[in-house]
């Protein structure tokens, strides 16, 4: 997996890791509250030379606030 700058903290940020599995072929999606566990999971993901998966840092949705 390629390696960028990622924020220091975790502190109001989700962590969105899609994929594809390269078994079923099907694209995947999960959320992770931490950027490690996000990147072990991306890294589990590329079993395959078909495989991929990215990880996103995204400001996470603040409850009582409706998210279209």
């Amino acid at each position: 997996m390629t390696k960028q700058a990622a924020p220091k903290t975790d502190h109001g940020t989700e962590y969105h890791v899609h994929y594809l599995d390269a078994e079923s072929g099907r694209l995947g999606h999960e959320t992770f509250d931490h950027l490690a566990e996000a990147e072990r999971f991306a890294d589990s993901k590329l079993s395959a030379p078909a495989s991929w998966a990215t990880v996103d840092a995204v400001p996470a949705a603040r409850e009582g606030r409706l998210v279209a």
